[in-house]
């Protein structure tokens, strides 16, 4: 029996196309399975964290993503290992660690850049769909791949951010907490009724189901300055609210304001003639400075 088995080895031994396509076949079956478990993997590995264990859809988004690039890499393992040129990578990995230095100079931003997808990734300070702030650029992140991060602004055009500079640099996230505080600052002119005036703000902001009752709305007099007081509102939103609560609120105030008489402040400037000074009504603590030829009164 040995002895038939060992012909038969040998006969094989002498078709080398056989061989060839058992390696062929064997290479795209291992990429089938790559695909298979991909595709199967992913979503179960989705639903288990999600309903299971209660992970934020925030944190599975870059597990599944790195899950993805696990398998490619165990794929072109395995195929170079089918196609006999495991020997081949080991020479290469060894050739590269000579040329490594030198090539490291070349690309050294391109490998910046990678390596720091791989962390931006695994912390997750972001993830698609977030709203973030890098630098100048405000918008909404819709990819993020190993050397960029792509994030659509506000204006419309698409800005891709090297994830060098999103790791290294200070990212606000505006997606992240449930809740934004946003603010009003109303300067009403110092003869108006005040107190009606904070009433008024307080009813408008009340009216406005966006701005939630917990944590409670504040609002006080910030100062009073230049010929007017200046209210504050301080109140909390959803993220998505952030941008549009505060422009129909200072629409409305000014609509309602219009309408009860109150006016709203704006710096005044006071003018002092000598004959105000002849007439003695000045005290000489608050005599007036002069600044580019125009005479300012005293602060209040």
């Amino acid at each position: 029996m040995s002895n038939q088995l060992a012909s038969l080895t040998n006969a094989l031994a002498g078709w080398p196309w056989l061989e060839i396509g058992l390696r062929g076949a064997g290479i795209a079956l291992t990429w089938l399975v790559v695909w298979m478990v991909n595709r199967q993997l992913r979503p179960r590995l989705r639903r288990r964290l999600s309903e299971k264990r209660g992970v934020p859809e925030r944190q599975i988004q870059p597990l599944s993503t790195l899950v993805t690039y696990a398998l490619i890499t165990a794929g072109i393992l395995v195929t170079l290992a089918l196609a006999n040129l495991t020997s081949l990578l080991y020479s290469a990995l060894t050739a590269a660690g000579v040329a490594g230095i030198i090539i490291g100079f070349a690309i050294k931003d391109l490998a910046a850049n990678f390596i720091s997808g791989l962390f931006v990734l695994l912390d997750r300070p972001f993830v698609e769909g977030d709203i973030i702030r890098v630098g100048e650029f405000t918008g909404t992140v819709t990819k993020i791949a190993l050397r960029t991060t792509t994030i659509k602004t506000f204006d419309g055009p698409a800005v891709f951010i090297p994830n060098s500079l999103a790791a290294t640099t200070p990212v606000t996230n505006f997606s992240v907490a449930e809740l934004r505080r946003v603010g009003l600052t109303i300067p009403v002119f110092h003869e108006s009724d005040i107190q009606r005036a904070m009433s008024l703000v307080a009813e408008l902001a009340e009216r406005d189901e966006r701005v939630v009752r917990e944590p409670a709305p504040s609002l006080y007099v910030e100062g009073v300055r230049d010929g007017m007081v200046v209210l504050q509102w301080y109140g909390y939103v959803r993220p998505a609210d952030m941008f549009t609560v505060p422009s129909d609120l200072r629409r409305r105030i000014v609509e309602e304001f219009r309408r009860q008489g109150i006016l709203l402040g704006m710096p005044v400037l006071l003018s002092l003639t000598p004959q105000y000074f002849d007439k003695g009504e000045a005290h000489p603590s608050q005599q007036p400075e002069t600044k580019n030829g125009t005479t300012e009164g005293p602060d209040v």
